[in-house]
């Protein structure tokens, strides 16, 4: 009875472990497309990038504002990166009402199978698809690689400060404003799964060795954290900035939550003026 009762815990265990590798994307990315009515009231205001990724095929980011073909590059030219659920464009919400963007782009970064790219993410397919999309924008402003990293900055909320860290460290930005970071991909396992099932996890994002690198290299970050997040809870953002004093500058943001973190009644007009201190 008992040895019966041992091979059904191990072939449920085997169940359980089969069910978390095999879904384990489906549980991290949620893609979506853009719908008719955003493309009506946002399509008109941002350039299309389009480029491709082996494997994954055909990708698109948007720049904003559209710059004149044969105009001089931007000073500054940050690349956003939104969360799990978010679509780039997305965050025209925060920046499309802001009037301070003189000499300063954006590039909305869309992973793969997310609004109109192609593929699936992963965090090797989401570094492929940023890498791309950074030599479309050198070609399209006619740099070299060591200017566009002196042009660049990086934004990112949630998973996409994830993807903002390793973009930073790759093309050798030195400037991160990130809102609401996990310390690891592995951590949010633990919390989500427990132990030993964390240690699963296939798509191991690790903001604490990706921000060591990044301030080693000299770079500066400010981190915003809602009080009440429940997703990623603010001690992860806190930890993260505590690290590394005086190159990251943690902002607790009171009352707000995950998703609502960038509304206008929380953090939107400090994070919009963390941009502009570092679009100097």
């Amino acid at each position: 009875m008992l040895f019966k009762v041992a091979v059904y815990a191990l072939v449920f265990g085997g169940l359980i472990c089969l069910l978390l590798v095999s879904c384990q994307s489906s549980l991290i990315y949620h893609p979506r497309a853009y719908d008719a009515g955003f493309r009506q009231s946002y399509g008109a205001v941002a350039e299309p990038i389009p480029y491709a990724v082996d494997g994954q095929g055909e990708q698109v980011a948007y720049l904003f504002p559209k710059q004149a073909e044969g105009s001089p590059p931007p000073r500054r030219i940050w690349f956003c990166f939104g969360g799990n659920a978010a679509l780039g464009m997305e965050w025209l919400y925060t920046l499309h009402g802001s009037t301070r963007w003189e000499d300063t782009a954006f590039v909305m970064i869309d992973y793969p199978g997310y609004g109109d790219c192609a593929g699936s993410p992963s965090p090797d397919s989401i570094r492929q698809s940023y890498r791309a999309a950074a030599a479309k924008v050198r070609e399209r402003f006619n740099l070299e690689e060591a200017d566009l990293a002196e042009r660049s900055r990086v934004l990112g909320h949630s998973l996409g400060a994830a993807a903002a860290l390793l973009c930073a460290n790759d093309l050798g930005v030195k400037h991160a404003v990130l809102i609401s970071p996990f310390t690891s991909m592995g951590d949010m396992a633990r919390r989500a799964v427990g132990s030993p099932l964390c240690y699963l996890l296939r798509h191991r994002f690790d903001n604490r060795a990706a921000l060591d690198a990044f301030v080693a290299a000299g770079g500066k970050a400010e981190i915003f954290h809602g009080t009440r997040d429940q997703v990623i809870p603010a001690s992860m953002g806190d930890e993260l900035a505590k690290a590394h004093p005086g190159a990251a500058v943690f902002h607790p943001v009171e009352g707000a939550g995950h998703n609502d973190i960038l509304g206008g009644q929380f953090a939107e007009a400090d994070v919009l003026a963390a941009i502009g201190r570092f679009s100097q």
